[in-house]
């Protein structure tokens, strides 16, 4: 059941991020270029600047595989002087659902450097010091090395609209002084947290408030909804892993020709993936079996 009190979404989370500011003697951002991230993005930087707290640090983990457009809106973003830009380039692992032969895109191996599918920035961070390869592991890791203090708060642009699960997660589950929107952050989690700050919003708020704002985001989503992609459906993550794959491999070869050339030469299976999908992914169960 949801329960509407007078406050509309934007102005919830604005008291939000001004409340977490008031608690937490250092607050950041985590940024994907996605659209949650761009409101997080000028959530933070709208209060920072009110305080007197800029430059507001943003902290972007780059997969290589990324969208030609999120890059180059990563770049926009690290160049703004409000922005004080962590950009993580450095060798980890992650899922490939879109080859045969390569289980993992292994992102920035120097033995594959003449084939990345993107140039590193020359600011970017590009020694993995962190004790781990594993992509979602990372996040633990690298927000505790970018804080100046032992307790922070970062903010994400995680919505429960986009699935129960999350909704559940989200909106029962009590994390700090009694926040559902929540969760311990850092390697060592106490004393600092993740924050959902626009847990509430649909997606139609996002791209209300960006609008409306007159916000920087990631292009990308003009060429998808010229495309014929519903807004609820539109993903800019990495191209390589899970239902990003399956959904947008096709799609990049005509939004993005260039990058698609790039993935194909850096990961054997993707051209044939890309063209069979809808042959060699088993969806159903073949005739005259009830059950797997």
């Amino acid at each position: 059941m949801k329960i509407y009190r007078k406050d509309n979404v934007l102005e919830a989370a604005k008291k939000r991020v001004s409340w977490l500011f008031d608690e937490f003697p250092e607050v950041m951002a985590a940024f994907s270029g996605g659209k949650d991230s761009t409101v997080v993005l000028e959530l933070g930087i709208e209060e920072a600047r009110r305080r007197g707290q800029l430059p507001f640090k943003v902290l972007f983990i780059d997969q290589e595989a990324e969208w030609a457009e999120t890059v180059a809106y990563a770049k926009r973003t690290s160049e703004r002087p409000e922005v004080e830009m962590y950009w993580y380039q450095m060798p980890f692992k992650l899922e490939n659902a879109a080859s045969f032969s390569e289980e993992w895109l292994y992102c920035w191996d120097q033995e594959k450097k003449d084939v990345w599918i993107h140039s590193q920035q020359p600011f970017a961070i590009k020694e993995n010091k962190f004790g781990t390869d594993e992509f979602y592991k990372l996040f633990d890791k690298i927000y505790p090395a970018a804080a100046k203090t032992e307790n922070y708060a970062v903010l994400y642009g995680l919505r429960s609209a986009e699935s129960p699960l999350r909704s559940v997660a989200m909106t029962s589950t009590h994390g700090y002084k009694d926040i559902t929107w929540a969760t311990k952050a850092g390697w060592k989690k106490d004393p600092s947290y993740k924050f959902g700050i626009i847990y509430d919003w649909a997606a139609a708020d996002v791209w209300t408030a960006i609008a409306r704002h007159g916000w920087d985001y990631n292009k990308n989503y003009n060429y998808q909804f010229q495309y014929g992609i519903s807004p609820l459906r539109m993903r800019v993550s990495s191209l390589t892993h899970g239902i990003a794959a399956e959904n947008t491999l096709r799609m990049l070869q005509e939004i993005e020709p260039e990058t698609y050339e790039k993935l194909v030469r850096r990961l054997p299976g993707i051209d044939t993936y890309s063209k069979l999908q809808k042959d060699i992914r088993i969806t159903h169960l073949p005739e005259a079996f009830s059950s797997w």
